[in-house]
């Protein structure tokens, strides 16, 4: 029975294997080449480029603008997590990169900066993981040579270095002999590409046919590397030594071509390499021919120097070598990159290697300033590209890091929902600067110099505005929310620079998980953890900052999250008691719309029930008025139609989405609702107590009737445990529900 389903493993690993054309003559390659040039004549920039539009991108819309996400950063890494906003820095990465391919060359070092945590380990882990999927894919393949010498056998054959004779075999390639047929294999540490087998002349030639038969389009960016380059010391060595030994043939010479493809792979050091803080240059030589394994080297080149290039450079070449924490060096410790960078090669004596790589570091935050008081920073900095990664400041999207941590993690008890996004919150206000008016347009300065932070980070998070400004006023700060995400960009003391780490919070919430006092991982878990946090004065900085009009309250912001997880739970509860339906006040603010249109154009509204036409209902509009507007009436009438009108020509053919273009509006009416009904809503909650903690409840039908439904509608809607509802409903009691008597 084994012996089938083996059989069967071995044929599918052969046949995938022949799929793949792993291994060719350099004949086959170049037919392969002029098939698909596009493919196989570009440099590492072009095939980071590349794989950007191989994945594609999305739009997503933010308060602040459109931002193009690019899909290769979703991919998750081993802990499952995967790059949550940093849209600006993958625009900035994907830039640097096309800047390379337009100039032909990669000529700068790429350096991520920001505070810890802030996701710039994430964003290159997301490009290398996202590399590696490509190159296994038709679309990223990548080739590199070896040299093959045939065995004593095929030699006394007449085939190798001797005399061409007769013979039985007839190869036009060594590329595909097999096991003792092969006497020396050597292969290419740099993983030269196989297209700098062309002499100069040549490959020039042959670059200039496939743009005339339109292989290459026109005004393609052929890289130096391809261009002009050439062969690394120890293949130079062997091709002069063949060519010579063959008195010029360079058909004989390439019979020992064996072209192979290779793949990306982070875990063997190939193409894609990360080295931590260390104190040499990241490249050596080793004397091959000095070692034993090589003793099977051909006659012709036993008389050779032959030296092997060894270290993170070289397993890097042909991809990308990450640098982190590059500033923790010794600045003498990395001073070579000035001249790698630059020229993409490195002196190694006794020889010069020819680089083809993306050269990418990380650094925080205190080290690149402390770099920037170096006296030679000026001569890195025309070497280097500098880009920033802050934290996030929209806690939705820093929520989904949490989540994904926690499905990682699998927490023994349910979590309560809300505690990540609360999480996030809290992390989000400890980051906002307080707004400077003086460096904002005078319209915008008078609204934003009273901005709360929790006001801002509404704000930031999803464009919700302040309820106290008028909608005049809202239309302003809308327009231009951008000016103010970016008040602070161009400072040292940026806006996402000091604040709660992810880091911190994601420790925090384990914590609050094993937290036995509670049955969930639920926010007084995380409150709690939060009181303990803050009192670590010496250990966090952002916990130093003296506070000011409200910002930079670490232990203050901690309230004002309660404060808001209280609102979330007491309007969860309220929509789970079903005293509204879901969308009745959507409903109301739909048909305030139609009968105010209706006045502004003196025209009759058609009745739902009888189909007559009548005036339009002037005691609807100013009741809802009275909820929602403390303006002018005629003036708030035209400002609703005004922005119904901007919402068209700003999403043409769409219907018009009242909940959230009015989502303020329609939250008022139905605040002002239930302000009506606490006292039903305390005898609901207290029922609903009752029910979740007694074994026997004493219940009247029709009052276990409704809590039932209530916690039904809290579990299935909203995610509520039983012992979650317990605890968030005994949390309303307390502090919502009790100064109403039952």
């Amino acid at each position: 029975m084994s012996q089938p389903i083996l059989s069967q493993l071995i044929d599918a690993v052969h046949s995938r294997f022949q799929e793949a054309r792993t291994i060719l003559s350099f004949s086959e390659y170049l037919d392969i080449v002029h098939n698909n040039a596009l493919r196989h004549c570009r440099n590492s920039a072009q095939y980071v480029v590349d794989a950007f539009r191989h994945y594609g991108s999305t739009t997503i819309e933010t308060p602040w603008g459109p931002q193009t996400r690019h899909n290769l950063f979703d991919t998750k890494d081993e802990n499952g997590v995967r790059v949550a906003g940093q849209e600006q820095a993958q625009h900035d990465i994907l830039r640097l990169a096309s800047n390379f391919v337009r100039e032909g060359k990669i000529t700068r070092l790429i350096l991520l900066h920001g505070p810890n945590g802030s996701g710039k380990s994430s964003l290159l882990n997301a490009l290398i993981q996202a590399l590696q999927h490509y190159s296994t894919q038709e679309e990223g393949v990548l080739y590199r040579f070896n040299w093959i010498f045939p065995s004593e056998k095929l030699k006394r054959s007449g085939i190798g270095f001797g005399r061409q004779e007769e013979t039985n075999l007839d190869l036009h390639s060594y590329a595909h002999l097999e096991g003792d047929q092969i006497e020396a294999r050597i292969p290419s540490p740099l993983k030269d590409h196989p297209l700098l087998l062309l002499p100069l002349q040549e490959r020039t030639q042959f670059f200039q046919t496939l743009t005339q038969d339109e292989k290459l389009p026109q005004g393609f960016a052929l890289s130096k590397y391809l261009a002009e380059g050439s062969l690394s010391p120890r293949n130079r060595i062997i091709f002069d030594a063949l060519l010579t030994h063959y008195n010029g043939n360079f058909s004989e010479l390439l019979r020992h071509v064996q072209v192979e493809r290779y793949y990306i792979s982070q875990r063997y050091r190939t193409s894609a390499v990360t080295i931590e803080p260390q104190m040499h240059v990241d490249a050596s030589l080793r004397q091959v021919t000095a070692d034993r394994s090589m003793s099977a080297l051909p006659k012709p080149l036993n008389n050779l120097s032959l030296f092997e290039p060894v270290g993170a450079l070289v397993d890097a070449n042909r991809g990308i070598l990450e640098y982190s924490d590059l500033l923790k060096r010794p600045v003498e410790a990395f001073k070579y990159l000035l001249g790698t960078c630059e020229t993409g090669r490195i002196h190694v004596e006794p020889l010069i290697l020819f680089l083809d790589l993306i050269l990418i570091g990380t650094a925080n935050e205190h080290n690149l300033d402390q770099f920037k008081k170096f006296p030679e920073f000026t001569s890195f900095k025309s070497r280097i590209e500098l880009i920033r990664v802050p934290y996030l400041m929209q806690y939705s999207v820093e929520k989904t890091i949490y989540d994904e941590l926690l499905q990682q993690n699998h927490p023994s008890k349910p979590i309560t929902p809300h505690t990540t996004e609360l999480a996030a919150l809290w992390a989000v206000l400890s980051r906002l600067r307080k707004p400077d008016p003086e460096g904002l347009p005078e319209s915008l300065a008078s609204l934003v110099s009273d901005l709360t932070p929790l006001e801002k980070a509404h704000l930031y998070n999803d464009g919700t505005l302040p309820r106290r400004y008028s909608t005049e006023e809202a239309k302003e700060l809308r327009q231009h929310i951008n000016v103010l995400f970016e008040e602070s960009k161009n400072e040292s003391d940026y806006e996402g620079r000091i604040g709660a780490s992810p880091r911190e919070i994601r420790t925090l919430l384990l914590n609050a998980a094993q937290n036995e006092k509670y049955p969930c991982l639920s926010p007084l878990a995380l409150f709690e953890e939060l009181e303990k946090l803050v009192q670590e004065l010496s250990v966090y900085k952002f916990l130093q900052r003296e506070e000011e009009d409200g910002y930079y309250d670490a232990a203050g912001f901690i309230e004002i999250v309660r404060q808001e997880h209280l609102t979330i739970v007491d309007r969860e509860f309220r929509a789970a008691s079903g005293l509204i339906q879901p969308d009745q006040y959507t409903k109301l603010l739909e048909r305030y719309i139609q009968h105010v249109k209706a006045h502004l154009r003196n025209e009759k509204v058609q009745n739902p029930v009888t189909r007559a036409s009548e005036e339009p209902d002037t005691k609807l509009m100013e009741s809802v008025e009275e909820v929602i507007s403390g303006e002018d009436a005629e003036q708030f009438r035209n400002d609703i139609i005004s922005q119904i009108a901007v919402y068209s020509i700003e999403h043409p053919n769409e219907k018009i989405d009242i909940p959230w273009l009015f989502s303020e509006y329609i939250e008022r009416l139905e605040h002002d609702a239930f302000s009506k009904q606490y006292k039903r809503l305390r005898r609901l909650a207290q029922h609903c107590l009752v029910l979740l903690m007694e074994d026997k409840p004493k219940l009247k039908a029709d009052e276990q009737k409704e809590a039932k439904k209530t916690l039904k509608q809290l579990e299935t809607k909203y995610g509520y445990s039983k012992d979650g509802a317990r605890e968030q409903i005994a949390l309303l009691m307390r502090k919502r529900y009790h100064e109403f008597p039952a």
